[in-house]
């Protein structure tokens, strides 16, 4: 008597199913950059957007548009020999994230269980979340600006009164003897459910998962809690890169380039922008190398003007159809 064998799929069967499969899928004609952003001399809270302030007391406020150095955001672009400037993402750069702005108020805590066994509301000036928040800055999406509360900026004190309790006497908070603003959980939860899926919340538990939005990367600092340092960012171009002559990213003022019309409408620069970080193919400021490292184009974008802050990037280019192992 032979043994029943278990019926199994002819080999040429499972080829051409692989192969149908690999049939339906388009290959990535786009670029990808991955790249460092070293502040140098800067101080790293001019580059938030919008600028970060000290108010004198420990704490912060916010430049207000149509102030000398206002940022309302920054777009990265491309020039391409026989296309012209291209613009290929907006963003911002934030704080980790901030331990006063309102969301964190409804932001439980799943490590901390109270005596009744309910994870308690997490408390963002446990350490070392404030000084976590002065230290790591993060490049994160854009949302757009004219779609109300959907977006209501990060001037959280002043969008963020409606949502106070009646009996909050605090104005100014601190984590020291003022104190945090007493919210009305529910009103916040409501508004917070509301944020468009760009507006970026920081995770105070897994800096690379947001509770809202998008991170690309860090500016590279040191994280105080190891003294390590920390930074890097990844980001995609649906366009294809190589042949570019410059790549440069522009502090842009102007809320009204990122109106729903207009976000991913390919603008020309905006005259009134400030050029932040520049490389050139000419050299005159950084430089974009494609002969430096084999299957990549390498470059430097220094700041025009002068200072020792500079952003290095690698440019990854026909991902269909390189076969380098990256």
């Amino acid at each position: 008597m032979t043994a029943l064998r278990p019926r199994t799929l002819c080999a040429p069967g499972l080829l051409l199913i692989l192969m149908a499969l690999n049939a339906c899928v388009d290959p990535f004609q786009g670029s990808r950059i991955v790249g460092n952003l070293f502040v140098g001399d800067l101080d790293p809270d001019s580059l938030v957007t919008p600028p970060r302030l000290p108010d004198g007391s420990g704490g912060f406020t916010w430049a207000a548009e149509g102030d000398p150095g206002y940022v309302d955001h920054y777009e990265l672009y491309a020039g391409i020999d026989g296309i012209g400037n291209v613009r290929i993402l907006n963003f911002l750069i934030r704080p980790i994230f901030e331990v006063h702005h309102p969301c964190y108020t409804v932001l439980n805590d799943d490590i901390r269980i109270t005596p009744d066994g309910e994870s308690a509301t997490i408390n963002m000036c446990r350490d070392p979340y404030p000084l976590l928040e002065r230290t790591l800055f993060a490049l994160v999406s854009a949302a757009p600006t004219d779609i109300g509360d959907a977006n209501p900026g990060y001037r959280y004190l002043e969008w963020g009164l409606p949502l106070r309790t009646a009996d909050n006497t605090v104005t100014a908070p601190d984590c020291g003897d003022i104190g945090q603003i007493s919210y009305d959980p529910d009103a916040v939860q409501d508004f917070c459910d509301n944020l468009h899926e760009d507006y970026y919340v920081g995770n105070p538990f897994q800096f690379s998962k947001p509770v809202n939005g998008t991170l690309y990367g860090l500016v590279n600092g040191i994280d105080p809690r190891t003294n390590l340092a920390m930074g890097g960012f990844l980001l995609n171009s649906e366009y294809q890169l190589k042949g570019m002559t410059s790549l440069y990213i522009l502090a842009d003022p102007d809320p009204g380039r990122l109106t729903e019309e207009n976000f991913h409408a390919n603008l020309p620069p905006n005259p009134a922008a400030r050029i932040a970080f520049l490389a050139r193919t000419d050299q005159r400021f950084g430089y974009i190398a494609e002969d430096l490292y084999e299957g990549v184009i390498h470059g430097l974008m220094e700041d025009p003007d002068g200072s020792s802050a500079y952003l290095e990037f690698t440019l990854y280019v026909d991902l269909d159809t390189d076969n380098l192992m990256f």
